[in-house]
């Protein structure tokens, strides 16, 4: 799972250059990788509170960024947002509100608006359900230090509705 989710990240995310912050961090093994075993919706929270304390407990140089990785749950999609809306609501209720943030990406994800075959929506499609766990300091770096930060979800629109629905399958699944 773990090497299924590195090859998504490198060839799909960066290959594509659909984030242009998350090369860095893979090129310096500071990407955290967990697998979560657990199939309940319940659990998988728990787990993933777990994990949201024990990141911002390490090293922000050492692990910048994280993958918390969600086999064997979570497979329809509005359990999986039941789950990021809790966890978004216990981030504030850590106070790790400005510390750390979440992002999503499901096998099946679909954006408000979108038609499931819309390519707009496999900025955010992965191999599994995960939540990206992000540090916030580090995200301000980035966005700092990259131009026209603001321009990233529209060229990620172009590449992929360039790339066509059968390349970016082809490539998703790798």
């Amino acid at each position: 799972m773990v090497a299924r989710t590195h090859h998504w990240l490198q060839d799909f995310v960066v290959g594509l250059g659909l984030c242009p912050f998350a090369n860095e961090p893979l090129q310096r093994n500071c990407v955290r990788f967990q697998v979560c075993q657990q199939q309940s919706s319940d659990e998988i929270f728990a787990a993933l509170l777990d994990e949201l304390e024990q990141f911002v407990s390490l090293d922000a140089v050492a692990v910048e960024t994280g993958l918390f990785i969600v086999p064997n749950g979570l497979a329809v999609f509005d359990d999986y947002l039941s789950v990021l809306y809790a966890a978004e609501d216990a981030i504030q209720r850590m106070h790790l509100q400005g510390v750390i943030q979440l992002a999503s990406f499901h096998p099946v994800y679909c954006f408000k608006g979108a038609t499931v075959d819309d390519p707009v929506n496999y900025t955010n499609r992965s191999p599994y359900p995960m939540f990206h766990v992000l540090r916030e300091a580090s995200l301000d770096q980035a966005l700092r230090a990259y131009p026209n930060p603001e321009r990233i979800p529209e060229r990620n629109i172009e590449t992929l509705t360039a790339l066509g629905l059968a390349a970016i399958r082809q490539r998703l699944e790798g």
